[in-house]
């Protein structure tokens, strides 16, 4: 998947980068959101090097699915609930 080096290297790049910002251990909520879509994009760019030549890049809401789905395959593997729980009031 990727490994803790990344995830710090990630969260560095984020913040000095995008943000501005020289915190080089913590996200805000904007860094987050900005972590999950890089997150997504790399996992699907680094899948797809390893398949053969000519597979067309994905759009970015696509790479968030798949990232979502990955979250969800791993929680479940773990015996973990997946159902996001909703506010009924709206």
């Amino acid at each position: 998947m990727i490994s803790k080096h990344e995830l710090n290297l990630f969260i560095k790049l984020i913040n000095q980068s995008l943000l501005l910002s020289y915190d080089t251990e913590a996200l805000d909520f904007a860094g987050f959101t900005q972590f999950l879509l890089q997150l997504a994009v790399f996992l699907i760019e680094k899948k797809r090097l390893a398949r053969p030549p000519g597979i067309l890049y994905p759009m970015m809401g696509e790479c968030l699915e798949h990232l979502m789905i990955i979250f969800d395959k791993s929680a479940k593997s773990k015996g973990l609930r997946t159902m996001l729980i909703l506010d009924n009031n709206e």
